[in-house]
């Protein structure tokens, strides 16, 4: 068993003054944090995702600007803490945003890993979100990395049992028939992992997402996952299987250390007949019982729910014709991230969904870069650019920078917007000495009712 460890706060101490922002007001304490907690646990946790759902209220006045420097330093933390650790990107559950393209827009693809991902969607809406995942990553050169589903789970209303805690019988069998069809649905889109939300009694905002109950005794979920993991838990996706006259019928296909197990069900009742080399064939139901199906005429006959059903199918893969194109499994690339880090933001009102700062007016406002040495040991200069849209007046473009060790320098620029239609963005730059690295970005909306 592994440990994936993720944060979602930061202490007070780290941002006096603010009592909702979880940025920290130097990110030198993000890295000391992480290089230290990295090495004291290396025999304890093997991953670590830097940040939960930070596209949601779990980054509550921030932008993705400022959440690229805390994925940045706490990468490089991580990595000095323990060579061996595996950094995740910050864990994002909305999809395809504005966030989500600005944080990656930041140059935070060398800062990770692993891409990490959440999702509280039906099954069925896995592989269209995840490819759309995949493309904005094939845009930054990491679509090849490994993928993690490390959070997926259903919103189910407690309705029994003291205060409405528990699930009843009706909500115990929709979490029990959701979780093995989450975990084919997401290993079919391209998943590597895939990880389930939450083993613990866990009832928020009266939602129970739990697989245990408070005195530990697990609803039949448990019993399903357990299941699913016992057949499918070294599986390689093999492709969609086509079952003859059986159209409404979903079949997937898994490569196993039992050999070729097919995953099936269908939403109304069904019987399919199954080509089977062999006098019978075993069949496991959604709880893993496992029984033997004989066959008749080369066929087996089965008959499928809504429930999964795993078939062991006889001979190897090559034996069977498999459609789609399974993603290939992910490997971890040989990152050479860049210990100097600059982050550029502004305390403008936020825009979060958007993931922009919003503009009143054409009244100048104060620009923030910090820039950082993360390395312990050799000093750093260079130029640090700032590029700003067309129209915009700013006081100077660019200002050359000498750095010790670990050390810190917070430059002010004064930036005078004009006010015109569509979002506009703010690029910070740096060249540290012959090394470009990676950009800092914000986005501006205008106010529509002064756009000229």
């Amino acid at each position: 068993m592994n440990v994936s460890q993720i944060w979602h706060d930061s202490p007070e101490w780290t941002r006096p003054g603010r009592s909702r922002t979880f940025y920290p007001a130097d990110l030198r304490d993000v890295y000391k944090f992480a290089r230290a907690a990295s090495g004291h646990y290396a025999n304890e946790i093997r991953a670590w995702e830097v940040w939960n759902e930070p596209d949601i209220d779990f980054w509550p006045l921030e932008l993705s600007d400022k959440l690229a420097g805390v994925q940045k330093s706490a990468y490089l933390g991580l990595k000095d803490g323990n060579p061996n650790a595996i950094v995740t990107n910050a864990a994002l559950v909305k999809g395809d945003t504005p966030f989500f393209r600005n944080f990656y827009a930041c140059g935070t693809a060398e800062y990770s890993d692993i891409f990490n991902w959440h999702c509280y969607k039906t099954p069925a809406d896995y592989k269209k979100i995840l490819a759309s995942h995949l493309a904005l990553l094939q845009k930054h050169g990491a679509e090849a990395r490994p993928i993690w589903l490390t959070e997926a789970g259903l919103r189910i209303k407690g309705d029994d049992g003291p205060g409405n805690r528990l699930l009843g019988l009706d909500s115990q069998k929709v979490q029990c028939r959701y979780i093995p069809k989450s975990v084919v649905m997401s290993l079919a889109a391209g998943s590597d992992r895939h990880f389930f939300f939450v083993l613990p009694d866990y009832l928020e905002e009266g939602l129970q997402f739990g697989l245990l109950k408070p005195d530990i005794t697990p609803y039949p979920g448990f019993v399903a996952l357990s299941a699913a993991a016992n057949i499918l838990g070294q599986a390689e996706y093999l492709g969609e299987y086509k079952i003859a006259q059986s159209p409404n019928v979903a079949a997937y296909g898994f490569a196993t250390p039992r050999g070729v197990v097919l995953s099936i069900w269908a939403e109304q009742e069904a019987e399919v007949s199954l080509p089977i080399s062999k006098p019978s064939v075993i069949v496991a139901d959604i709880f893993g019982d496992e029984t033997n199906v004989p066959t008749v005429g080369g066929n087996a006959s089965l008959k499928v729910g809504s429930d999964v059903t795993y078939v062991f199918m006889p001979g190897n893969a090559k034996s069977y014709e498999f459609t789609g194109n399974p993603r290939p499994a992910g490997r971890i690339a040989a990152n050479k991230p860049s210990r100097a880090v600059v982050v550029g933001y502004c305390n403008l009102p936020i825009d979060k969904a958007a993931d922009a700062y919003r503009l009143s007016d054409a009244s100048g406002f104060k620009y923030t870069v910090e820039v950082y040495n993360f390395d312990e040991h050799t000093p750093m200069s260079g130029q640090v650019e700032v590029a700003v849209p067309d129209g915009w007046r700013i006081d100077r473009s660019e200002e050359k920078v000498a750095l010790d060790p670990m050390e810190r320098r917070v430059l002010t620029f004064d930036v005078v917007p004009q006010i015109g239609a569509g979002a506009q963005v703010i690029s910070v730059s740096a060249s540290i000495g012959e090394r470009r690295i990676p950009s800092s970005v914000s986005t501006f909306l205008m106010p529509k009712d002064k756009v000229n």
